[in-house]
């Protein structure tokens, strides 16, 4: 499409908003609404259309290795996915992960070699990129013919009742209808494949609360709901201030730790200057990177037994990069401590070297602590799946944490390609540099974070007043 029919009608809508929400009336308003939505609209497409063409020009520096003059470009960017770096050059200017890049350019590609009619309504403003990557993405498993058929259809019923005025919800109704009349089968195997997509997903929301994301047969969510429902309000009757959620979440992790044993190891972050702070952070205890509890309560803890921390981890003051400390195997008491590196004695530091390519297990697991995550710009894979890289390749680059990074598969074949480059500085700050010269900088896993005290927080803290990751964590340790 016309960037620059995008670009003009995105600029006219502004400069006539800016106008009307000073003055206008509200009739007015309603139009510069639509006219801003309409130039919403055509930057969808030209961003879609930019998206497919970069992923696409990415994907033919690899074409040499798998030609198949017979494939369209989507099915050859299906097939290049895996080792194209197009999510890697484009996720820092969308602000996204690369696992959001990657999906969008997939559906950008998709839109422009499956669903070009679906562009052309974003194009000429009448269609949004999210309803129209929603009906994508209901036809990703159909043929190509088949998806052509169905979104000619849903253009033709657009145009027939005047506009895309059917929300999400309706639409994929409509869509799914349209595919169960044009291709019967379809809706079965994608019965069978939603089937295999079960699983469950974590993700820390803050550094007190973690979500999960549950993917359930529905003859089995019917019978988990029963039970979760029944036991929640049983939590609701003894307890009025809690909200159907609240009672719905504490039924949940009820029903499940009642059927398990779990024992809980616990390092505490502190500043290289021992800086004193009224609360403390925990790390390897939940999604998020580290978890806050006050002093008074975890020192309480250690006090009565219930917690137990083998040795605190050195973190520099600026960076709350791990720089010190022996990381357990496995976060469970042990009646020894870990086997520091076996060049030094003591804790094992970032600057200990070992001769040797293969890396000690200490310092593996001082990495994986350190890191958490792959180090590569946004990407978010855990170090239970990644590589451990020498930066500066060894025997040039000696075995140190000093010059060691989790990188997962992907980023580890990126880095030894030609124009990707990386540095890793003393304080555990990766420099990379893309293939077009721009520099990202990123900050390793902050332990320390350093903020201010709550002032309500006092040793006399009753349990009434932890928060619900305390309590749950008191209950763990009580349990050991």
């Amino acid at each position: 499409m016309d960037t620059t029919t995008a670009w003009e009608t995105a600029n006219g809508a502004l400069g006539d908003a800016a106008l009307v929400v000073r003055c206008g009336s509200v009739a007015e308003k309603l139009d510069v609404l639509a006219r801003l939505q309409e130039a919403s609209n055509r930057l969808d497409a030209a961003r879609t259309e930019v998206m497919a063409s970069i992923a696409v020009d990415r994907d033919r520096r690899i074409l040499a290795d798998c030609p198949d003059e017979d494939d369209t470009e989507f099915d050859t960017h299906c097939r290049l996915e895996d080792w194209s770096d197009a999510p890697e050059l484009v996720a820092p200017i969308l602000g996204v992960s690369l696992g959001v890049a990657t999906g969008r350019l997939h559906t950008a590609v998709g839109l422009v070699q499956r669903a070009p009619a679906l562009v052309a309504e974003m194009a000429a403003g009448r269609l949004d990129g999210y309803r129209a990557s929603m009906v994508h993405a209901d036809l990703a498993d159909a043929p190509a013919a088949v998806e052509a058929a169905v979104v000619a259809r849903l253009v033709g019923h657009a145009r027939k009742v005047g506009g895309w005025v059917e929300p999400v919800g309706p639409l994929r109704r409509r869509t799914r209808t349209i595919v169960a009349r044009c291709a019967p089968d379809l809706p079965v195997a994608g019965a069978r494949a939603d089937r295999r997509d079960r699983g469950i997903d974590v993700r820390g929301l803050s550094e007190t609360l973690d979500e999960w994301t549950w993917r359930v047969p529905v003859e089995d969510s019917r019978l988990v709901r029963a039970a979760v429902e029944e036991h929640a309000g049983v939590l609701r009757s003894e307890n009025q201030d809690l909200s159907v959620p609240q009672s719905r979440s504490d039924a949940l992790t009820a029903l499940v730790l009642d059927h398990t044993k779990v024992t809980v190891h616990l390092h505490a972050a502190v500043p290289a200057d021992d800086t004193a702070s009224d609360l403390v952070r925990l790390t390897g205890f939940g999604a998020t990177d580290t978890t806050l509890v006050p002093t008074a309560w975890l020192r309480d803890a250690l006090d009565t037994g219930r917690a137990v921390i083998d040795q605190p981890l050195l973190c520099d003051p600026g960076t709350g990069a791990l720089i010190a400390g022996d990381i357990t195997r496995g976060f469970r008491p042990s009646t020894r401590h870990p086997t520091p590196c076996t060049t030094t004695r003591g804790a094992t530091t970032a600057t200990d070297v070992d001769p040797r390519y293969r890396i000690p297990a200490a310092i593996r697991r001082f990495i994986a602590f350190r890191d958490k995550t792959c180090r590569f710009p946004g990407c978010s894979i855990s170090t239970t799946f990644c590589d451990l890289d020498h930066v500066t390749p060894w025997p040039h680059g000696p075995t140190t944490p000093n010059n060691l990074i989790a990188l997962c598969r992907r980023h580890h074949r990126l880095k030894q390609t030609p124009h990707w480059n990386v540095r890793l500085l003393p304080d555990a700050t990766t420099e990379w540099t893309t293939p077009y010269g721009k520099t990202i900088t990123t900050s390793p896993v902050n332990l320390l974070n350093a903020i201010a005290a709550a002032p309500d927080l006092a040793d006399d803290t009753r349990p009434d007043d932890l928060s619900p990751m305390e309590r749950h964590l008191t209950e763990l340790l009580t349990a050991a």
